[in-house]
């Protein structure tokens, strides 16, 4: 059967298309914000502190980033976080809105968008609040952002009607090039 699994609610009624929706961009709409929060944090709140060497337990010197949310990382970590920041900035957060509408609009292609999108979101905070940074100030709002981008993710994705995509899709397109590179590159 193609059709999306059918979720009850906490009140013991189905999860309707509609329901399902307003969730959906519900959850968006958070998680737009709190990483707005979050990455805006990440860029910042930075001090003038440069680089500082800290000994490990095992007596080893490593370089710590020193100023802002991130100074307790190492300069490489840091350094990507920020990369990470800038991007869910100046990137992320425009298409996970522009997405989401498109999305509440009942469209296919918003549908698929925003699931990218989501998924997005939920492996930069998923890397977050599960340690590729220190514990810092934001560690709560990485969990949220992860724990929404989950839920949000699940719901869109078992939500996209598998036969009105396929009915988008011709017989003549390539299948197994795509799949091959696809394979290849993981």
């Amino acid at each position: 059967m193609t059709s999306s699994p059918t979720y009850v609610s906490t009140l013991g009624t189905p999860l309707t298309p509609a329901m399902r929706s307003k969730i959906v961009a519900g959850l968006s709409w958070f998680i737009a914000a709190l990483a707005l929060v979050a990455a805006g944090a990440g860029l910042l709140a930075d001090s003038q502190a440069g680089p500082v060497s800290f000994t490990t337990v095992h007596g080893q010197v490593s370089e710590l980033y020193g100023g802002g949310l991130y100074r307790n990382d190492t300069v490489f970590v840091a350094a990507g976080q920020r990369g990470t920041d800038a991007v869910t900035l100046v990137l992320g957060i425009p298409l996970l809105v522009a997405s989401s509408l498109r999305y509440r609009r009942g469209s296919l292609r918003g549908a698929l968008l925003l699931t990218g999108t989501l998924g997005y979101f939920l492996y930069v905070y998923a890397s977050m609040a599960l340690g590729t940074v220190v514990y810092n100030e934001l560690f709560l709002a990485y969990v949220v952002l992860f724990s929404a981008s989950l839920f949000a993710f699940v719901l869109t994705l078992t939500g996209i009607d598998r036969t009105a995509m396929a009915a988008r899709f011709s017989a003549a397109m390539p299948r197994r090039g795509p799949a091959l590179f696809l394979f290849a590159s993981a």
